[in-house]
């Protein structure tokens, strides 16, 4: 579609509220700019896969009362960028800006004056750190901030998570996927988050020591440690006798783990009803066993890779879990077709 064509859209239809447009290369800045002249009531914005969107679309978008934003894959969007979002959109609630390289620990400074922010995700936005982190958490944004993404955000460290603890009474939802400079020191201020409900630390630097921390919490529902290769049985084991209600649990390719963890989940965390064990070879026919008759509320487990389980696990499931939908089994060798 071109310049034009989007001029046609935006004079049979001025009442447009919400924009999304995905997977188009030929967008550009100039579209959305014929677009917003006679469009201003648009509250909210998704493009996806259309890398000739730059800093100049939002310039053109402040004339609307934008109130969620989302983005992803776009090498052109800068700190300028967020200056436009924190002068022109006050009210805005959702931030979603996924892998853009351009993104600094400028554009959090500049998401300073914002009070209704509930949503921000900067994953894989590499070049955020912790100055950066501390600089958004100091405004008024983080009081209400209910979910935090900051995946792959490789320079954040500990440091951030104390500001964090301080600043974000009503946090339910954070992700720290593959910051590996977080450690069981981050953890004592993490578990000081009461309003935490789901918490990924997956691929980080926790160790057995952090869950033990961790488990001080007992309100989590949600929580992955994807990739934890210094988790053992024992720290699982702490986490689950002080976590009665949790209902969501990824321990994939950690390779440590046995049959210890599954009987620590079959007695303690029976409201399971998603699980992943993907990639821990330990794990025996005994443990599903023992997990099907206690965990009666899975709806979705993933034992890819767990290759000395046998037909037996299936038929323990079949009996155990009836209302299981989702049963993923790659490279489970011993399980016939």
């Amino acid at each position: 579609i071109s310049v034009q064509g989007f001029r046609n859209i935006a004079n049979s239809c001025t009442g447009i509220m919400h924009l999304t447009i995905n997977d188009m290369p030929t967008l550009t800045d100039n579209c959305v700019k014929a677009l917003v002249e006679k469009c201003q009531r648009i509250t909210s914005i998704v493009f996806i896969g259309a890398p000739h969107i730059s800093d100049r679309a939002f310039k053109a978008l402040s004339t609307c009362n934008l109130r969620k934003i989302r983005f992803e894959g776009n090498k052109r969007i800068t700190d300028a960028c967020f200056k436009f979002i924190g002068r022109n959109y006050p009210n805005i609630s959702h931030i979603y800006m996924v892998d853009c390289k351009g993104i600094t620990d400028g554009s959090l400074k500049s998401l300073l004056p914002l009070r209704q922010l509930t949503m921000l995700n900067l994953a894989n936005c590499a070049r955020i750190g912790d100055m950066g982190l501390k600089q958004f958490l100091d405004g008024p944004a983080s009081i209400k901030i209910r979910e935090l993404n900051l995946n792959n955000c490789i320079q954040l460290g500990d440091s951030s998570i104390v500001k964090l603890s301080e600043r974000c009474p009503n946090l339910n939802y954070l992700s720290l996927r593959n910051c590996e400079h977080f450690t069981d020191q981050g953890i004592e201020y993490i578990v000081n988050i009461f309003s935490l409900i789901s918490v990924d630390l997956s691929g980080t630097g926790i160790s057995n020591e952090g869950l033990i921390i961790l488990s001080r919490h007992k309100k989590l529902k949600e929580l992955s440690l994807s990739e934890c290769d210094r988790i053992t049985d024992f720290g699982i084991q702490a986490f689950c006798k002080s976590s009665l209600i949790l209902e969501y649990l990824d321990v994939s390719y950690c390779p440590q783990l046995s049959d210890e963890v599954i009987k620590a989940l079959a007695i303690y965390c029976t409201n399971l009803t998603s699980l992943s064990i993907a990639g821990c070879p330990k794990i025996t026919d005994l443990a599903m066993e023992m997990l099907s008759a206690k965990c009666h509320y899975l709806h979705i487990l993933d034992i890819s890779g767990c290759v000395l389980l046998t037909d037996q696990t299936l038929e323990d499931l079949q009996i155990g879990c009836r209302q299981l939908r989702i049963l993923k089994m790659k490279y489970c060798r011993c399980i016939s077709t």
